[in-house]
């Protein structure tokens, strides 16, 4: 009877991570060279949706990184939109996103990076 239960709590268990898909979009490299700085500096950027069929969650994270270090992470709206700021080297990183739907199976999201207030990239999802 233990093994019944342990084999039906494995397929059970096996079932919820078949309703669980994550998908995750990268933007391509921008470069953006602050005020008095020698080097350029990169900033890269994710954005992870998952998904939870059984339950109908979706949440939909931006990670935005300069120079290889975590900047920005945070959760946007269901149209992908949202405000989020963070912090590098002193200075304020804002991100602004906004998403438009192209088709049902696409929604196209840009997010504006500043830095200091000065427009430093647009990261494309």
């Amino acid at each position: 009877m233990k093994k019944l239960l342990i084999a039906v709590a494995i397929i059970a268990l096996s079932g919820c991570q078949a309703m669980q898909q994550r998908h995750v979009n990268d933007s391509p490299a921008q470069f953006y060279r602050p005020d008095g700085a020698s080097e350029s500096w990169k900033i890269t950027g994710t954005l992870t949706l998952d998904i939870d069929r059984m339950w109908g969650n979706h949440k939909r994270q931006l990670n935005v990184n300069i120079n290889g270090q975590p900047v920005i992470e945070g959760f946007l709206s269901p149209m992908y939109s949202g405000e989020l700021s963070g912090q590098y080297e002193n200075k304020r990183v804002d991100s602004i996103c906004s998403g438009e739907q192209k088709n049902p199976n696409w929604i196209d999201v840009r997010c504006l990076i500043l830095i200091d207030n000065q427009r430093a990239a647009t990261l494309s999802f």
